[in-house]
């Protein structure tokens, strides 16, 4: 078993598009990376919500 990297309510930035949002659910498989499910608001400053892979996404530091 594999420790997931982020902890729900992690902020994180997805390093495609630099946009930065809040962890709210993991996925764990055997075989595969992690998933984690992000809440942001995209450019348009719509509310979404969408799985990201672990290698596409960093964190951010907690203060």
């Amino acid at each position: 078993m594999r420790n997931l990297r982020f902890k729900l309510g992690d902020k994180v930035v997805i390093k495609l598009s630099g946009a930065i949002g809040e962890v709210i659910g993991r996925a764990e498989y055997e075989h595969s990376e992690s998933n984690y499910l992000l809440r942001l608001v995209n450019k348009q400053g719509n509310l979404e919500r969408e799985w990201f892979n672990d290698s596409d996404i960093e964190g951010i530091a907690q203060e």
